[in-house]
């Protein structure tokens, strides 16, 4: 049985807190032309990145998850010669939830809406289940040819066991990192390095249904039952 808890302060995504800007040489080159080092040097002292990226934690990440597993095993000398090992483990991973009453986030990409769990009228399981038949067998067996020779073999299923803690604590609107592109390879992604990054639109929670905007980076499970592979 294992527990994590994690309460998570790391806008990693994306440009990071401080900001990133990136000058590829598109604002200073030629349609048709591939941009060198010296285009990516003069876009620079014009001040005109191709991309600008900055990254908000605008929640504090909380993941809560507990994970389960049993094993039984048993060795069986049948003759002198052949010895099987057979086992089963079962597991149970309960759906990851975040502090005080809050639970994942799911996208919705037939609708662009993401649904937070336990905000508003969405529900703390957002739309996901989680199997109760994690059932993983083991088989292998030894079978002697001679005093010198042995020929072992076996089989066996796992799930994989990663905490969603991780792979989750950091897209939107946990972090929300926001990035300016030029619409053609040719325009920058902001008007200028002396206008700075542009404020951020901060989402409205409160309602717990949320349209993703073009400019952030979303990672979720798919709804239903989650997979584990």
């Amino acid at each position: 049985m294992i527990r994590y808890h994690l309460n998570h302060f790391q806008p990693e995504l994306g440009g990071g807190p401080r900001g990133q800007f990136t000058f590829n040489g598109g604002t200073t080159g030629n349609k048709g032309y591939s941009n060198t080092q010296f285009n990516s040097y003069a876009a620079f002292l014009l001040g005109l990145p191709d991309e600008v990226d900055k990254s908000y934690q605008n929640i504090l990440m909380t993941g809560r998850e507990w994970q389960f597993g049993f094993y039984a095993r048993d060795r069986w000398q049948v003759t002198r010669n052949l010895t099987l090992n057979i086992g089963l483990r079962y597991e149970y991973y309960p759906l990851m939830t975040r502090c005080c009453g809050k639970g994942l986030e799911r996208y919705d990409p037939a609708t662009n809406l993401l649904y937070l769990g336990g905000r508003g009228n969405v529900p703390v399981d957002d739309g996901f289940t989680v199997s109760k038949k994690l059932f993983a067998p083991r088989f292998g067996f030894a079978w002697r040819l001679g005093e010198n020779t042995v020929i072992r073999s076996g089989y066996g299923i796992s799930y994989d066991p990663i905490p969603y803690s991780r792979p989750l604590r950091g897209f939107y609107p946990l972090t929300i990192n926001y990035q300016y592109v030029g619409d053609t390879g040719l325009l920058p992604g902001i008007s200028s390095l002396a206008a700075g990054i542009p404020a951020p639109d901060l989402p409205d929670l409160s309602t717990g249904i949320i349209s993703l905007p073009g400019k952030v980076t979303e990672r979720s499970p798919w709804g239903g039952e989650i997979k584990r592979g």
